[in-house]
């Protein structure tokens, strides 16, 4: 596993090109193995520093899960995945984000590659 704060696009070199990539989008603190899980929470970098951990008393945010920012577009490779996920994260985007993040899924997803997005029923 790749230190925490290696870039996506240094990543993208360890990524077995058959196999493509799965992408976790708000991931929270339970990151996929095998997955580059994102999230936004500035508590994951505040994780990162132990007296900051301590004293703000955050959560210990797993090493594989990195801090980006979907809204401003994905840092992969056209059809570079072949899986992306995301469970309760799309409700936190507003209409025009979220059709900026989904144009941006489909633009890194492989042809028959699969996208799921899970949102909360308020009915």
């Amino acid at each position: 596993m790749l230190p925490w704060f290696v870039p996506a696009f240094k990543i993208m070199r360890n990524v077995d090109a058959a196999a493509g990539l799965k992408i976790n989008i708000g991931a929270g603190l339970s990151g996929a193995a095998g997955w580059f899980n994102i999230d936004n929470s500035p508590t994951v970098l505040i994780s990162r520093i132990p007296l900051a951990r301590k004293l703000l008393k955050t959560p210990q945010w797993p090493k594989d899960v990195r801090r980006f920012d979907v809204r401003k577009g994905l840092p992969f490779p056209d059809q570079s995945a072949i899986y992306i996920y995301s469970s309760h994260t799309f409700e936190h985007f507003t209409w025009a984000e979220s059709v900026v993040v989904a144009k941006e899924c489909f633009r890194v997803l492989r042809p028959g590659g699969v996208v799921r997005i899970v949102v909360p029923d308020l009915d």
